[in-house]
């Protein structure tokens, strides 16, 4: 998700980390350019990815969020949808998922950044 000021949080299209591995590792995330496949659209119901994007703004709003975010969840086998977390400073190496979701969405990677901070 990314939000500019004073707008609503874009979000990205729901996406589905499929590991190559048997676990989930550093390398595999950062290093290992095929260490999983990233489905996007998740193969997930149509209620289940509203449910998703309903929760991740209402996780990014209730915790105060600003700029970009990637929020992270899990999908019980009860079919229960589980926020797991909200990555407010998520990788941005060739392989990580939120710049290779934004360019699914059609957003340019960003080349650069500005650090502000403001006091409430």
């Amino acid at each position: 998700m990314f939000r500019a000021r004073e707008r609503e949080p874009r979000r990205f299209r729901t996406r589905e980390v499929k590991p190559a591995h048997e676990f989930y590792s550093y390398d595999a995330k950062y290093v290992d350019a095929n260490g999983a496949l990233l489905e996007i659209p998740a193969a997930v119901t149509e209620a289940q990815k509203k449910e998703i994007r309903e929760l991740a703004v209402r996780s990014y709003k209730t915790l105060c969020c600003e700029g970009m975010a990637r929020a992270d969840f899990f999908l019980a086998n009860d079919g229960r949808i589980l926020v797991n977390e909200l990555n407010t400073l998520p990788g941005f190496t060739n392989i990580s998922l939120y710049p290779s979701s934004g360019r699914r969405a059609g957003s340019p990677r960003p080349t650069s950044f500005t650090v502000s901070s403001s006091s409430r």
